[in-house]
Parts: C-alpha cells; structure tokens; sequence
C-alpha cells in the first residue's frame, strides 16, 4: 500500500516563512511540524521568487493564456484529432 503525500495550503506555508522572518530557525520548525528542512528552503525560494503565484495550485505547471487557435492546435496535437477543413 502506497503512502499518500502530506499537502500543505498556501497560508500553512506562508506562516512558516513569517515564522522564519521572525528568528525561528529552520531546524525547529522542521522537527516542530514534521517536515524536511529541504522542503522549508523550497518553500522560501519559491516565495522569494514570486510572492503573488508562490504555492497557487496542485503543482502543475500554469501555462500563459493561451489563444483560441493555439489551444485548438494543443487539443489536436494531444489527442490526435483529424479535422477536414470546414471551409471546402
């Protein structure tokens, strides 16, 4: 049996940065809540990088906007759609 990954929401870790900013050293923290000091450091760079996106989803990767056409070619590539050209 497989074991299912802890999650973290973004306010968890944006406390334990407050919590780093305020003097509480990273050791403690770690062994306080259970987790590996490697993933508190990974938290901070991501935050360090980008405040306003830092810990926004599931993990997947957000894509820029895409248009309507370069989405329909995304679709179509992915799944291997055939369209006929409907202007015939």
């Amino acid at each position: 049996m497989s074991k299912k990954r802890k999650q973290y929401s973004r306010e968890f870790k944006i406390q334990l940065l407050r919590e780093i900013e305020n003097g509480t050293p990273i050791s403690q923290l770690s062994r306080q809540h259970e987790i590996h000091e490697s993933l508190i450091h990974k938290w901070k760079r991501q935050y360090n990088a980008d405040p306003q996106n830092a810990f926004s989803g599931s993990g997947i990767i957000k894509h820029k906007k895409l248009s309507a056409l370069a989405l329909f070619r995304l679709i179509r590539y992915r799944y291997g759609l055939v369209v006929e050209n409907l202007a015939a």
